[in-house]
């Protein structure tokens, strides 16, 4: 091998530098950054549109019904709501859990924006109802307003126990109340309500005002009046109200207690009627319960006046209402209802029309679902009958009828002052549509009667023959 081929050899190889890698396109890189730039333009866009969707689909009545504890539905015809716009929903209608209609209004409106109210969502700020409609059907054992807010009347909702504070304003509110049991409605117009504070009763200020025309309440008609209420503390307090009734007055100083549950009606003691004239539609009313010889009377004149001792009655259970007073009868006509057509029978004759002994003081009281009375005294042409005992509130019976002994069951001359004197108990069931008499006590009754005025004849007879054995002859 030759020298130079050696050196050739020995030579170190040199390094061949590595090309760079070719970069990529600029378009690639404008493709991702367009990419990114959509997403995030998107996300805006769907998060701006937010407001625009909850709009149009059910979730917003839904949220509402979930957070006010509502047992029913809710409906809207339009909902406005924006991230920077104060929201408003038109055409609100809710409904019980039968479907029927509790309460409409053409708008509501929210003074904060959806973005204020994610931010503080316990600042609801302030709700204008305008022009709301409730139509309230009264029942034996509350009303449909009751069976709507029954979670929340009976318990603290979400929104109270979390805090929430919040304004509503009620601007031109219409009611139409219907007791379903007498089919009496009446009508409050002019309704306007202010609410601040926290969502809790307890808690909150209030304020109510409305006006009533003449309006047939039970059987009395009422009116016209302007009805304010304040609350404040936990109390619904209403100003003394003054209205005509029936030609007379009645004077009303009432509240609400809403700091307890459940919560509970009260009116303060004192002369709650004064010179009511007593009509029919009277007669059908509550004062049946109280004077049971006016159930279904078809003929009424007089005039009555009532004085409370108290009343508190728990809203939605009128069994363990407690109210206790007075009703003095200063006169009363009527014509036999059922339960005078029963007494009548005891009568040679079924009269035409009975009076109640005027300047009559009755006193009532009403608890466990009944009512007591004592103090009635029905005038019959021949005999004064007097009534005691309680009417519940199923209109079931249970009196007892103290009268004198009819002429009808004694002989024309076996009349004693013995007999003059002694009373009759008949003890009274079954309802004032139907009442029915004690036949076997009353048969016993008689029959007792009837040997004390045998054994009272016979006495008289022998001490005649003995005075007349005593006489000196002549």
């Amino acid at each position: 091998m030759s020298i130079a081929s050696k050196k050739k050899q020995q030579q170190p190889a040199t390094l061949t530098p590595e090309k760079p890698a070719p970069a990529r396109p600029p378009r690639q890189k404008r493709r991702r950054l367009t990419a990114f730039v959509a997403i995030i333009l998107g996300l805006v866009f769907l998060v701006g549109l937010l407001p625009t969707i909850l709009a149009h689909t059910s979730l917003i009545p839904y949220f509402i019904r979930r957070a006010a504890m509502l047992e029913g539905t809710i409906t809207f015809r339009s909902v406005s709501i924006g991230w920077f716009s104060s929201a408003s929903v038109s055409g609100i209608v809710i409904c019980d859990a039968q479907g029927e209609t509790v309460l409409e209004a053409d708008r509501l409106m929210c003074d904060r924006s959806l973005l204020k109210l994610l931010l503080n969502s316990s600042n609801v700020g302030t709700l204008r109802i305008e022009k709301p409609r409730l139509s309230a059907k009264l029942t034996r054992d509350g009303s449909n307003v009751e069976s709507v807010l029954a979670r929340w009347l009976t318990g603290p909702s979400s929104w109270s126990s979390q805090g929430v504070d919040l304004s509503v304003e009620v601007v031109d509110g219409e009611a139409t109340i219907l007791d379903q049991e007498t089919q009496q409605s009446w009508q409050v117009t002019a309704l306007q309500f202010a609410y601040r504070g926290p969502l809790s009763p307890a808690q909150g200020e209030a304020s109510v005002e409305m006006q009533f025309s003449g309006a047939n309440v039970y059987g009395f008609q009422v009116g016209p009046g302007v009805f304010k209420v304040r609350l404040a503390n936990g109390v619904l307090q209403a100003d003394p109200l003054e209205v005509t009734c029936n030609q007379g007055r009645v004077a009303l100083q009432s509240e609400l207690r809403m700091d307890r549950q459940p919560m509970e009606f009260r009116i303060s003691a004192g002369t709650l009627a004064s010179q009511i004239q007593l009509d029919q539609a009277a007669c059908h009313s509550a004062l049946k319960f109280v004077a049971p010889v006016l159930a279904s009377a078809t003929q009424s004149q007089g005039q009555f006046s009532i004085l409370l001792d108290g009343c508190r009655i728990p809203i939605g259970d009128l069994n363990r209402a407690e109210i206790a007073g007075r009703m003095i009868v200063h006169s009363a006509t009527v014509s036999p209802g059922p339960l005078v057509q029963q007494l009548a029978s005891l009568l040679t004759t079924s009269p035409t029309l009975v009076r109640i002994q005027p300047e009559s003081v009755i006193q009532f009281r009403m608890t466990g679902g009944r009512i007591y009375h004592q103090g009635l005294a029905l005038e019959f042409p021949e005999v004064t009958m007097q009534t005691y005992g309680s009417v519940g509130l199923d209109e079931s019976l249970k009196l007892m009828v103290e009268t004198s002994v009819p002429m009808k069951w004694l002989p024309g001359n076996a009349v004693t002052d013995v007999i003059k004197k002694q009373k009759l108990q008949i003890p009274v069931g079954g309802t004032l549509k139907s009442p029915q008499l004690d036949l076997g006590e009353l048969a016993r009754a008689k029959n007792q009667i009837l040997g004390n005025l045998t054994r009272s004849v016979l006495q008289s007879e022998l001490g005649n023959q003995l005075n007349r054995f005593l006489q000196p002859r002549k």
